[in-house]
């Protein structure tokens, strides 16, 4: 990438990578925060208990940690940009 390119090109190109890492972090850590702040209204909404919560949030765990094993093969397969198109939707 030549050192000549105008800041426009450059601001953008930072802000597509900032944005990528964003919503990757989303996609990762979105629902651990969810129970983190709403457990409260989780709790009295759905009717759960701490156990109750604590189980589903383990099965969340379990199934994510499944699935990075097909994931990898995914990636070695199709191109990141594909790949992150996909999981944003």
């Amino acid at each position: 990438m030549p050192d000549s390119l105008p800041s426009k090109n450059k601001f953008s190109r930072w802000f597509v990578i900032f944005s990528l890492v964003f919503a990757g972090e989303m996609i990762f850590s979105l629902p651990f925060h969810v129970a983190r702040f709403f457990r409260p209204t989780l709790l009295d909404v759905f009717d759960l208990t701490n156990t109750e919560l604590g189980d589903i949030i383990a099965v969340y765990g379990i199934t994510a940690m499944l699935a990075y094993f097909p994931g990898g093969a995914l990636a070695d397969r199709f191109s990141a940009r594909k790949l992150m198109t996909l999981s944003l939707l």
